[in-house]
């Protein structure tokens, strides 16, 4: 197959059966060189599609190199490739260069055209990460309630806020952020999706303990059992506060 692609490199078809062929024998370099070979014969955004894959399966196989290489060749020219820009930092943050990262995020941030909305919230969602790397928690804390004014229809946000706000000792913001994370949970998850939905109704439990209101923190720790019978945490804290 792949002498046959040499030979008609053009080859939808062959492109297709090849793709399906490395992605069920799980080749992901191979796999990612033939996305590029293709990314190289396309243009706008199925490029920028064909190589932000590419990158993500070279990552997976440890060529981070390699997959910064290609994602800094598609936004070379100055095209604006969010998804890509974002990818690249989380890569840099993933092999300790938090530096080069911080300038890609600053870079979109001081755009006179930089995204708006929830385009604008992914982009701080990954300032904080950044920060969060470095234990820089005040500034994490900053960029994550700015991405979660900016969506709050994103549960990880949310919940991610409620639990530093928390550390922070941030009650009513960690209250608001944790209500809302609670509110968009997806209630037929998985068990590790469960884990963190009775991880979010403890810390509650707890901030309404903190606050003076026992029923509360009460309704809330059984809200944490009932959603995740495994959590010990809140099985002390009910026993504790008595049923």
């Amino acid at each position: 197959l792949e002498a046959a692609l040499l030979q008609a490199p053009e080859s939808p078809e062959l492109c297709r059966v090849l793709e399906k062929l490395y992605e069920t024998t799980g080749q992901r370099e191979r796999h990612a060189r033939l996305l590029l070979d293709q990314a190289e014969r396309a243009e706008g955004s199925e490029r920028a599609a064909l190589v932000h894959r590419a990158a993500e399966l070279l990552a997976a196989e440890g060529k981070i190199t390699d997959a910064l290489a290609a994602l800094e060749r598609l936004t070379a020219n100055g095209t604006d490739h969010l998804d890509a820009l974002l990818l690249s930092s989380r890569l840099l943050r993933a092999t300790g260069r938090t530096q080069e990262a911080l300038a890609i995020v600053r870079g979109i941030l001081g755009r006179e055209s930089r995204p708006r909305g929830r385009l604008l919230a992914r982009v701080y969602r990954e300032l904080a990460e950044l920060h969060l790397s470095e234990d820089d928690l005040v500034e994490a804390f900053q960029a994550l309630t700015t991405a979660h004014q900016l969506d709050r229809t994103d549960a990880d946000t949310a919940f991610q806020l409620g639990l530093l706000a928390a550390d922070l000792d941030e009650t009513e913001g960690a209250l608001l952020a944790l209500r809302t994370f609670v509110a968009l949970r997806d209630r037929g998850a998985d068990r590790d999706a469960r884990a963190r939905t009775g991880t979010a109704y403890f810390r509650l439990a707890c901030l309404e303990h903190d606050r003076g209101q026992i029923t509360m923190a009460r309704r809330m720790a059984l809200q944490a059992l009932a959603v995740d019978p495994q959590n010990s945490d809140a099985e002390r804290l009910l026993g504790a506060l008595g049923t």
